[in-house]
């Protein structure tokens, strides 16, 4: 995941089962495009049998929110599934 982020932007784990990325003075085209990047990165290095499913949601500050917690709220709000080439359910 790192890989497809930018040098200034940060990754952290969140809590048991997700991570997140800030990503600092970003708007929301080059978000959704480094989302992408993201997950083709991740579909492309984790085996289809791994039985590991992705969910990647966006959100901005501070239309969707003030804390990290609004934010992780909002990201999880707007995702929606979208079925990879390899058939491993993902969320975008």
């Amino acid at each position: 995941m790192r890989g497809a982020l930018r040098g200034a932007d940060l990754l952290f784990i969140y809590d048991s089962d997700r991570f997140v990325a800030l990503l600092t003075q970003t708007d929301e085209a080059t978000a959704d495009m480094i989302a992408r990047r993201i997950l083709s990165e991740l579909n492309n290095r984790i085996p289809d049998d791994s039985g590991i499913a992705f969910r990647i949601g966006r959100a901005t500050a501070p239309n969707d929110g003030a804390t990290l917690n609004d934010l992780i709220r909002a990201a999880e709000m707007r995702t929606a599934h979208v079925p990879p080439n390899n058939n491993r359910p993902s969320i975008h």
